[in-house]
């Protein structure tokens, strides 16, 4: 997991499309936000 300040880019962009499938429809609101706060967790590991 690497995350890069946005100060440091020349350019950044949004990708539309993707091969990752959709976990829309296949998390609830609650499996998201736990998700979500199990990467940020790995984030504050990684840079103490």
């Amino acid at each position: 997991l690497r995350s890069f300040a946005k100060s440091n880019l020349r350019e950044y962009g949004f990708v539309e499309k993707t091969s990752m499938p959709s976990y829309q429809r296949k998390l609830n609101p609650q499996e998201l936000a736990d998700v979500v706060s199990y990467l940020v967790s790995l984030k504050s590991r990684s840079n103490p």
